[in-house]
């Protein structure tokens, strides 16, 4: 009887541990500044936030944007400007969109590998907020880190496998200013 009751209460802990994808159709999100729309084979961001930032006379206008991005998201996080999308075994697409009328103009979209000590200190920050006081995870060994950019608007693909590395960019290539109502 007692070696039953604690195989069973180890069954209920590890099954309760286990991680489950978030996207499913059933738990889409639709607010007033975005919606996240999981779908079937993909999962659809549209962010449009209608509040701006104002420094004394200077207002900088949120960007309005759509991106698609691929299944099995374990967690998301919009920290200011920088919207994370984190995978299983730590694979991660972080967006950062710019102010509308700030930064630059966009040029044309390149694929870039950043350099080895390429600091990204915006990771630290995402980390530490959804794991109270982690520091970033280290890319592991046989991983792929790029970033895709117009010089306005930045997305990283952060350690992805090898084998979904074409697939992840492929959705983050969709990536597109809405133009404001």
């Amino acid at each position: 009887m007692k070696k039953s009751v604690i195989m069973i209460l180890l069954v209920l802990i590890i099954l309760s541990s286990c991680r489950s994808y978030i996207d499913i159709p059933r738990n889409s999100i639709s607010k007033d500044y975005l919606i996240f729309k999981y779908e079937n084979d993909y999962n659809n961001f549209i962010f449009s936030d209608k509040v701006n930032i104002v420094a004394d006379k200077d207002v900088s206008i949120t960007t309005h944007f759509n991106i698609r991005l691929p299944k099995k998201i374990i967690y998301w996080m919009r920290l200011g400007n920088r919207f994370f999308f984190e995978y299983s075994t730590g694979q991660l697409i972080c967006v950062y969109s710019s102010y509308a009328n700030k930064e630059g103009h966009g040029d044309e979209w390149k694929l870039f590998e950043p350099k080895e000590n390429d600091e990204f200190n915006y990771l630290d920050e995402y980390f530490e907020k959804k794991v109270k006081g982690n520091k970033r995870k280290n890319r592991k060994a046989g991983r792929i880190t790029k970033v895709y950019t117009n010089s306005k608007y930045e997305i990283l693909l952060y350690n992805i496998k090898k084998e979904n590395f074409d697939s992840f960019y492929d959705f983050v290539k969709s990536f597109k200013v809405i133009p404001r109502k």
